[in-house]
């Protein structure tokens, strides 16, 4: 922390040729400027006199600094990439190479940077400097699936894909934590749109030009907030910028319009500017333009809404924050006469025939007959759906909310309202493909229950009913034990009963090859339903009466409740009973619910998380998985660790490999201890774990380790553990979001029972036949998530929102006694 330089290492032996010797950045200090050194010399070690830096030897080196080659302390191939070392960062490897014929290679992150000098043809050894930012490094072998995930972070890296034109106008990979480009850098969004609002800031990847104009269209909105998309200009650099939540408290070198105003460094300049953007629709579209004369100018749907100041500087970047009801837009490339239309041939057609040729807009699809499709909307007649999990599609009933990234859908006032929650899949289903949802949430107010089936309308076209028994036409849907076909009755004995169903009950439906259409109750068919099914069907699943949330499951597999079902519990799982996830956590994870949910938000490492607490022998520590990305290889990572994270004090690693205190864990099928393979093929390979699967670790009283998969005991994985060992999980690769799904073994439940004479079972009787004094009552701990408690739990605050704010006695009341609060 107080040096900088002085701090080269060699290697102990001269490389081999074609030997890659590679490190990998472990820990980066911003407190300096510059960063990694890296290459050859021809000196022995024993001959070498340290310098303070690489770059002032001037005989016998290669060095690679920024992102220029020096030979012998002279340029010699500059610029060498289109990067710079010191953009490289933690986690990121950098490699060189002696081929036989004296050629130098550079490789970062596996990637071969060609010829960085010829004609080294006598020993060499592998030189570091430590210099600037660069704080510790690691020697590492060659890892193919690392290097993969490396090179398609393009979330923090600027050498990743570019643009098919690099002088293309695309956001940047940086932006807000709760904000994700996609489509070639072309799109947008908050993928969570219907949990977070803000943080959504994105800028361009460049600097716009004088008279360019940076345009976007509003592809989809969530009409449950209030405000919505901001744009405008920045100095502030897209890998330099602290991202804010929003983009209006950036007090330097920012010019935004708001709604119909517009700010300067977070203070308002004009108020009653132009067209409001709080009142944009899907389709429309806002940009923004610097003239060569420094005013800026703001344009709505093509509409030039005048000067809206001045003196604006001419390094400026485009930028756009996702806030409120604007959930995504896509960038409205500059109109070219030369250029034909783009067309697409498309199975999933926009119109009822099954081969259609559309029009793809900057802001939608068309089939030039007058039917449209926003982005949002379109995006998965060209992305390969069919390939893709299924989910629910984001179109519903007026009562429905789909959450979990499509794979939750609830009724959210389930009290208050009992029908128009439909939801349908996001894409038709394929011949003997099951479509099963795992019933997570019932409320017994009301009478029947879930209902099931396919209809051959596409959810774009459907005219949401009340409930989907009252379509009259290309709808199969089973309601208690009734087969209902295009609204009419056509049995009432079907061999299994809806309205019998109860939490964790499965429900499933099929169509198979011979078009015939089948049910399942918890994995059993239940026989043929109807017979002649069209092909191109989509499921259908009505949340009604009773039924209050489902979750789609996997390959026909129970899905454990989601963490939604968790969030969305009047009172949650009381940490007191419940096994939680310390506070310190990686880098890229943010903590929900209390700690129960660790979501990683960004990358595919620095995902550790750990238990709060040590564990106790037999006490089974499980996680469930929520979320995955198969953008990303590789999977989650479990085990145990002597590691206190809340008593350490130095950078908490990368991966649960990087740990240095004694760590047992299992990866992919086998056991390690730290960088030591100790049983290959143990387990299950967690590549093939998909969502709703279960993992536990356990120390049993022999001090031996046991992994367990969806509850099935693994066997022992290490011997001889030592005492007082931490859970510590690596959301790594795919996985991204987990939530805990066991209880502390220590810990019993608090609640009390109340005898059957009605007395309140607080003490025994005394020795002399007296009653002890009864427990004071107090707010039980379990309560509504915006609730704090205090004064021995005697008072309670609601300390943030409007709801969630129930309170509960912590001991059942007595007959005729007065539970009382003052006003």
């Amino acid at each position: 922390m107080e040096e900088f330089n002085n701090a080269v290492v060699l290697t102990h032996r001269p490389l081999r040729d074609n030997e890659l010797f590679q490190i990998r950045i472990d820990v980066l200090i911003r407190k300096w400027s510059g960063s990694i050194e890296f290459g050859l010399i021809t000196q022995t070690p024993d001959s070498f006199e340290f310098p303070a830096t690489m770059t002032i030897m001037r005989s016998g080196t290669v060095v690679m600094s920024g992102n220029g080659i020096l030979h012998d302390g002279k340029a010699a191939n500059s610029p060498y990439t289109h990067f710079n070392l010191d953009q490289l960062e933690e986690g990121d490897r950098i490699g060189i190479l002696k081929k036989p014929d004296g050629e130098i290679h550079y490789f970062v992150n596996g990637a071969d940077q060609g010829i960085a000098t010829i004609g080294l043809n006598v020993p060499v050894w592998g030189a570091i400097n430590l210099y600037g930012m660069a704080a510790k490094v690691t020697i590492v072998e060659r890892n193919e699936r690392e290097e993969h995930n490396l090179r398609v972070n393009v979330r923090t890296h600027d050498y990743g894909a570019l643009p098919e034109s690099e002088d293309a106008l695309a956001f940047h990979q940086n932006c807000g934590f709760h904000a994700a480009v996609i489509n070639n850098g072309r799109t947008a969004h908050r993928p969570n749109a219907r949990d977070d609002f803000n943080h959504g800031v994105v800028l361009t990847n460049r600097k716009l030009k004088p008279n360019e104009l940076f345009e976007v269209c509003l592809d989809r909105v969530i009409p449950k907030w209030a405000g919505s998309i901001e744009i405008g200009v920045t100095t502030h650099i897209p890998t330099q910028l602290d991202y804010p939540c929003t983009m209006t408290n950036v007090r330097s070198g920012t010019w935004m319009m708001t709604g119909n105003g517009i700010m300067h460094n977070g203070t308002s300049i004009v108020d009653e500017y132009g067209e409001s953007l709080d009142r944009l629709k899907v389709g429309d579209r806002v940009g923004v333009l610097r003239k060569e004369s420094g005013s800026l100018h703001f344009f709505v749907n093509g509409e030039d809404q005048g000067p809206a100041a001045a003196g604006i500087p001419p390094n400026v970047y485009g930028v756009i924050d996702l806030y409120g009801q604007a959930a995504q837009a896509t960038i409205v490339q500059p109109n070219n006469p030369d250029a034909s239309p783009h067309y697409f041939e498309t199975g999933s057609s926009l119109l009822p025939e099954n081969k259609t040729k559309v029009v793809v807009t900057e802001c939608g699809v068309s089939d030039g007959n007058g039917s449209f499709l926003p982005l949002a909307m379109a995006e998965s007649y060209f992305y390969d759906t069919d390939s893709s999990d299924l989910r629910f599609h984001s179109l519903c009933g007026k009562n429905a909310r789909v959450s979990n990234n499509g794979l939750t859908a609830s009724r959210a006032n389930a009290m208050g309202e009992f029908n128009a929650a439909i939801v349908l899949s996001n894409r038709g289903l394929k011949d003997n493909e099951l479509f099963e949802v795992v019933i997570e949430r019932m409320v017994d107010r009301w009478s029947g229950n879930i209902e099931a089936g396919v209809t051959t309308i596409r959810p774009e076209d459907l005219v949401f009913p009340n409930t989907m028994t009252d379509m009259d036409h290309d709808t199969y849907m089973l309601s208690g034990a009734s087969i209902h076909i295009g609204g009419g009755t056509v049995t009432n004995r079907y061999n299994c009963n809806l309205d019998t169903l109860t939490c964790g009950s499965r429900v499933g439906m099929m169509r198979k090859s011979d078009g015939s259409l089948h049910y399942f109750v918890n994995g059993e068919d239940q026989g043929v339903a109807a017979l002649d099914v069209p092909s191109n069907i989509y499921a259908v699943v009505d949340l009604y009466g009773q039924c209050a949330q489902v979750t789609i499951t996997r390959f026909g597999e129970m899905s454990m409740i989601s963490s939604q079902l968790i969030d969305s519990l009047s009172l949650p799982v009381p940490t007191h009973l419940s096994h939680r996830f310390s506070s310190s956590v990686g880098k890229n994870i943010l903590l929900k619910n209390n700690n129960l949910v660790a979501t990683r938000i960004r990358h595919y490492t620095h995902g550790l998380v750990f238990s709060s607490l040590p564990l106790e022998i037999d006490e089974v520590f499980e996680v469930r998985i929520e979320e995955l990305r198969p953008k990303w290889t590789g999977s989650l990572m479990i085990g145990v660790t002597k590691l206190n994270i809340e008593e350490e004090c130095s950078p908490i690693p990368p991966t649960i490999s990087a740990i240095s205190a004694e760590t047992w864990f299992v990866a992919g099928s086998n056991v390690k201890k730290n960088n030591t393979v100790l049983r290959e093929n143990y387990s299950i390979h967690f590549s093939r774990l998909s969502s709703g699967d279960r993992l536990g670790v356990r120390i049993t009283p022999e001090r031996t380790l046991r992994l367990s998969v969806n509850g099935e005991d693994m066997g022992v994985a290490a011997l001889n553990l030592p005492k007082k060992l931490w859970a510590v999980v690596d959301l790594y690769g795919s996985v991204e979001t987990v939530s805990v799904s066991s209880r502390r073994k220590s810990v019993s439940s608090t609640s009390e029972r109340v005898s059957s004479n009605g007395d309140e079972s607080f003490g025994d009787l005394g020795g002399e036949g007296k009653r002890k004094p009864p427990r004071i009552v107090s707010f039980d701990e379990r309560c509504g998530k915006n609730i704090e408690l205090s004064e021995k739990n005697r008072r309670a605050k609601r300390v943030n929102g409007y709801n969630n704010g129930i309170v509960l006695s912590n001991h059942p009341l007595l007959p005729d006694k007065r539970f009382q609060v003052p006003e």
